[in-house]
């Protein structure tokens, strides 16, 4: 049998507890549900960042950076990337002559090698059945 991937906001060694407990007959599988919705409804609040603000305020936030530093710089402006599979936001220097991209903060390469660290982290930590 191929490795166990976690339903969505379980990591997975949460799954293996969830599992163990059920197999063990500690809790029912229903029981387990449960636990998991009240989990992802933990994990959705822990989604804040450090400093208190949802993904959607977040953006909100990057929106109007944007806009003031255009104002600034007519002749550049900004773009934001969220970068879902290193978990974080690459901000884009572009030329709004062209369009060209002027500069990357951080470059592809650091969201790379993020990218690449992490992958091999979830690897690592891969429950199998």
């Amino acid at each position: 049998m191929g490795p166990v991937h976690p339903p969505e906001g379980l990591t997975k060694q949460e799954l293996a507890e969830r599992i163990k407990q059920v197999e063990l007959g500690k809790i029912r599988p229903e029981t387990a549900k449960s636990l998991e919705v009240k989990l992802k409804a933990e994990k959705a609040q822990a989604e804040q960042d450090e400093n208190g603000l949802t993904r959607e305020e977040l953006k909100a936030v990057l929106k109007k950076t944007a806009e003031l530093a255009e104002l600034m710089s007519p002749r550049r402006h900004l773009e934001y990337e969220v970068v879902e599979e290193a978990d974080m936001v690459q901000v884009h220097v572009v030329n709004s002559d062209d369009g060209t991209v002027v500069r990357k903060i951080p470059s592809d390469e650091i969201v790379d090698l993020v990218k690449q660290i992490r992958q091999m982290l979830s690897d690592r930590f891969e429950v199998e059945a």
